[in-house]
C-alpha cells in the first residue's frame, strides 16, 4: 500500500503518477516494469518515489486496486439474480467482465497483464474463484446445488478450478487473438453448453 506521504499529495501529482503506471504497466508485465520509466515520466527523484511506495510491485498493486472491477461481488449479484443458477450466472459475469476489459481506457493494460500471467500473478490478478476457503464456502452457499452432480466438497473445488481456467483460457485467447467481446463470449457458451448438455448424443 501506498505510504501517507503518497496519500496527502495533491491530486494532480498523484494522477500524474497513476498515469505514468498506466503507461508503464500497459507495455510490460509487473515484473518487467521500471521504476526508473516511472520517475522520468513524472519528474519526481527516485528518493520520491521510495518515499510513496516501497516498490514496483508496491505501485502496481494500488494501481490494480483503484481499476480493478470487483469480481467477487459481480459473482455474488449474479447468482442472486438467477437464483443460483450457475452456469445463467456466469454467463452474465463473463459478458459483464469482458465488456469491461474491452471498453476503458485499460484495455491495453489488462491485455499485458493476462497475457503476461505467470502462476503468482494469476493467482493474484486473475478473476474468479480466487480468494480461498471463504469466498469459496460463500459461493457454494449462494447455487442451487440441486442442479448440479457435485457429491463432495473436493469435487466442487475441482469443478470450481476448473471453470476459473476455462474462462482465464479464454480471456487469453480473446487478447491474443484480437476477438471481439462477442467472439469470445460465443467460445464460452459453446463451452458452457458442453458442460450442461454434454456432446454425446443421447438414445
Amino acid at each position: 500500500m501506498p505510504s501517507k506521504t503518497f496519500l496527502n499529495l495533491p491530486e494532480a501529482k498523484k494522477q500524474k503518477i497513476m498515469d505514468a503506471a498506466l503507461h508503464e504497466f500497459s507495455v510490460r508485465p509487473v515484473e518487467h516494469a521500471k521504476v526508473s520509466n516511472i520517475i522520468k515520466e513524472t519528474g519526481i527523484s527516485r528518493g520520491a518515489f521510495y518515499k510513496y511506495f516501497t516498490d514496483i510491485t508496491d505501485l502496481y498493486q494500488y494501481f490494480y486496486d483503484s481499476i480493478k472491477l470487483d469480481a467477487h461481488q459481480k459473482l455474488y449479484d449474479a447468482l442472486t439474480s438467477t437464483n443460483g443458477d450457475i452456469f445463467a450466472a456466469l454467463d452474465y459475469f463473463f459478458e459483464h467482465l469482458l465488456e469491461y476489459f474491452d471498453s476503458t481506457k485499460y484495455k491495453q493494460y489488462f491485455k499485458v497483464m493476462i497475457l503476461g500471467m505467470n502462476s503468482f500473478t494469476e493467482e493474484k490478478y486473475m478473476p474468479g474463484f480466487s480468494g480461498g476457503h471463504q469466498v469459496q464456502e460463500h459461493f457454494k452457499r449462494m447455487l442451487n446445488l440441486e442442479t448440479l452432480k457435485i457429491d463432495s466438497d473436493e469435487e466442487f473445488t475441482l469443478f470450481l478450478a476448473f471453470l476459473t481456467d476455462m474462462m482465464h483460457d479464454l480471456l487469453k485467447r480473446h487478447f491474443m487473438e484480437d476477438h471481439t467481446v462477442a467472439e469470445t463470449l460465443q467460445a464460452y457458451r459453446m463451452r458452457s453448453h458442453w458442460l450442461q448438455d454434454g456432446v454425446k448424443k443421447r438414445g
